[in-house]
């Protein structure tokens, strides 16, 4: 019997952003030679600790071509992406043998690699229930696109109880009204279109079609709307080519099965698409991303357009060098925004495209949809990768266990908790890989007692059912009610996708009722922590947030408002930092003024920086601040709290006379002193520090010397005109979230 699916909207969306950043222990010493450095205060040595009169109008850093956080150079096509992309294939195709992610699954099929998966039987029938017990647009077309792939039947499906159901009738039995998401339609619609399927009930071809062409924004593509200020997605716009791909290649509205009106739409939109995305491309190639890099070269391959050679897409590199640029440099996997850092969402989606790719040069041109022609996976790449053996795709096989605890709640609404919080799961080992995220401790011992979560494998956990069928999702008890998870009793600042595991790790994994309260541990059930995450990926629906616990004074304090674009009316595509302002607040860690200007080119203060620095270092939360610590500084002062975690971190002093000059202006050589100090908190160093020095650097402050050399080593700080660094001179706002991007 085909099941009856729940088409209820949803009631709202949540909203939140976690930084990909390197975890790191605030309390750890640097050496030796590090502490030297970094034991003077940071404005020790200057005459005057007033703030500026005015701000300089001069741009200061030299613009990067480039967010400093990608990859330098995106390698030649030439050269170099299309010989490693083989070897890429490979390799990560070795590290999914065992995989039991839908996604992953789906690439496998549709490269080829269905030989090596460890047990596809078992894959399709576990994708098989959780496409019966799917209900959204999106969950059901992600299964059905695998399972199709994977060879089966979706107008006869039986699960592992005997329920046998048409999936392509349970998708049409949604409305359009139940599409939360651009993303929902196109995968609605490629799953339609792999099979050629017919299709009745309500969510047709036609009405997807029209909620396709008739959602994107009034500048052509998609994105959404968030306080007051519309934002593009990138993402989702490069992936709407692929639902309209069939229907734009066909060359004309009868061959495409549609009237002149329809067709001649999607003509106009794909048109539109190419051209946007082109102008948003940046000169080494990528979109910022590997995860919009990965989009674009899979939709510009579906409707026939060479993401490698095509004009439009040829800056100083091509598309498919910006994706290559991401890639670690074992052949292992994808970082998301840059070459060194793991990122498993990022892995996959960068399989995916590659694999898109691929096929399209395979096919001599031929236009390629991933979504319904398979291709056979190259052979003779040899190991891939430089590290580990075979079946490793380059990872260490090493196994350790972590220790993953399961608490939940009862359904309350709105209402206030009350009663004891159930432990749904006691303490329980399980065996990941040297390297593994949270996520996939977490997935074993779920899986070991029978429980699902749906959206783990993305990174972002949207419900957990138990094995009596007891479902407990996001916004069962409030708007801000969600699933979050702690390792060792602290709320770690990456989503629990990102998060790398070791020997011995204590997960939590508990339900809060409000995120937005407390400290993020799972002692304060009601309030606080930091959900796990929503990622930067191109199949969540959600828009990133902001959070900030800052209450700003309108002279000092930055607002909260987000923004994508920058958002900020002083902040135009031509301004030098732009990449590194809009990267650092669509994550909130730096956000602008009430009348909404970033003001770039205004001097950053004391306090500012601390609140910069805690948001993007400070593991989710401030410190609390005891009155009398500083003489200017009150515990009732907006600043006060990320004063006195950035006092306490070690990376900030007061003056002698007991004050520390909140409104004072931070100088270009005592900001690298400050980050110096992250440094050795992160572990990061520069290496051999350079031997070119600055055309000023006499005037540099002795305890300030190897800091700055340091970061001029690290990429992080560079100089002025004439190879001048001006140590002195007060630090922007632009200047500051140059540097601070960098060290992320």
């Amino acid at each position: 019997m085909t099941p009856k699916k729940q088409t209820t909207k949803l009631a709202a969306i949540l909203l939140a952003v976690i930084i990909a950043m390197q975890t790191f222990c605030l309390g750890a010493a640097a050496d030796e030679s590090e502490a030297k450095t970094v034991t003077v205060m940071i404005s020790d040595d200057r005459a005057a600790a007033e703030p500026s009169a005015a701000p300089s109008a001069e741009p200061s850093e030299t613009p990067s071509p480039e967010p400093s956080s990608a990859p330098s150079k995106a390698p030649s096509e030439d050269i170099e992406t299309k010989d490693r992309i083989p070897v890429l294939l490979d390799s990560i195709s070795r590290s999914y043998a065992d995989t039991s992610d839908p996604w992953a699954l789906f690439d496998m099929a549709r490269g080829g690699y269905e030989k090596d998966l460890s047990d596809k039987a078992e894959s399709l029938q576990k994708l098989t229930d959780e496409a019966y017990a799917a209900d959204t647009i999106g969950a059901v077309s992600k299964y059905g696109l695998a399972i199709g792939t994977l060879g089966g039947n979706l107008k006869k499906l039986t699960t592992s109880d005997g329920e046998q159901f048409d999936l392509i009738d349970d998708l049409a039995s949604f409305g359009p009204s139940d599409i939360s998401h651009i993303t929902d339609a196109v995968f609605a619609m490629t799953v339609y279109d792999s099979g050629n399927y017919a299709v009745g009930g309500n969510l047709t071809r036609e009405a997807l079609l029209d909620y396709i062409l008739t959602s994107r924004n009034s500048d052509g593509i998609w994105g959404y709307e968030w306080g007051g200020q519309s934002f593009p997605d990138y993402d989702s716009t490069a992936m709407a080519l692929n639902a309209l791909a069939k229907y734009y290649n066909a060359g004309s509205a009868k061959a495409a099965g549609l009237s002149e009106e329809t067709y001649g739409q999607i003509k106009s939109a794909v048109s539109d698409i190419i051209n946007i995305l082109s102008a948003a491309q940046s000169e080494s190639g990528t979109f910022y991303s590997s995860n919009t890099d990965a989009m674009v070269v899979i939709g510009l391959s579906a409707v026939g357009i060479d993401p490698s050679s095509d004009a439009r897409f040829v800056k100083g590199g091509s598309a498919v060098d910006g994706l290559a640029g991401y890639a670690l440099a074992d052949n292992s996997g994808f970082g998301f925004s840059d070459n060194t850092e793991f990122n498993a969402l990022a892995t996959e989606q960068s399989f995916r495209a590659l694999i898109a790719y691929s096929a399209f040069k395979n096919g001599g041109g031929k236009p390629f949809n991933i979504y319904t022609d398979k291709i056979t996976a190259p052979s003779g790449s040899g190991s891939g990768s430089g590290s580990g053996g075979s079946g490793s795709g380059g990872f260490d096989s090493g196994k350790i266990t972590i220790y993953v605890t399961l608490k939940g709640d009862t359904v309350h609404g709105s209402g206030k908790h009350s009663g004891g919080y159930p432990t749904w799961i006691a303490e329980t080992a399980a065996s990941v890989p040297k390297g593994g995220k949270a996520s996939d401790a977490v997935m074993a011992a779920l899986s070991a007692k029978g429980y699902t979560a749906d959206g783990i494998d993305s990174g972002y956990i949207k419900s957990i059912t138990t094995p009596d069928g007891v479902k407990l999702s996001e916004f069962d008890n409030g708007k801000n009610s969600g699933w979050l998870y702690t390792v060792n009793g602290v709320s770690p600042s990456v989503g629990i996708g990102s998060y790398t595991v070791k020997e011995g790790d204590r997960i939590t994994l508990y339900y809060s009722d409000d995120y937005t309260k407390g400290n993020g541990s799972e002692s304060d059930r009601e309030s606080g922590g930091s959900f796990g995450a929503a990622p930067d990926n191109t199949e969540a629906s959600e828009p990133p947030a902001q959070i900030s616990k800052e209450t700003p004074s309108p002279s000092a304090a930055p607002s909260s408002a987000p923004a994508e674009k920058s958002g900020f009316a002083d902040v135009s595509p031509e301004h030098w930092a732009y990449d590194h302002i809009t990267y650092l607040s669509r994550r909130g860690i730096m956000s602008g003024y009430p009348d909404g200007r970033f003001s770039p080119d205004g001097n950053i203060t004391r306090a500012e920086l601390t609140a910069v620095l805690c948001r993007a270092f400070g593991n989710g939360g401030t410190a609390e601040y005891t009155n009398g610590t500083f003489s200017d500084v009150n515990k009732d002062d907006w600043h006060s709290g990320y004063i006195a975690w950035a006092a306490a971190a070690g990376f900030v002093n007061g003056y002698p006379d007991g004050s520390f000059m909140p409104d004072s202006d931070v100088t270009r050589e005592d900001i690298c002193v400050i980050l110096s100090r992250i440094c050795g908190a992160l572990e990061k160093d520069g290496g051999t520090f350079q031997t070119e020095y600055f055309a000023d650097q006499n005037e540099i402050s002795d305890y300030a010397t190897d800091a700055v050399q340091k970061m001029r080593s690290m990429g992080i700080v560079g100089g002025k005109e004439n190879n001048m660094f001006e140590p002195k001179a007060p630090a922007t706002r632009a200047e500051a979230a140059k540097m601070i991007r960098g060290l992320l």
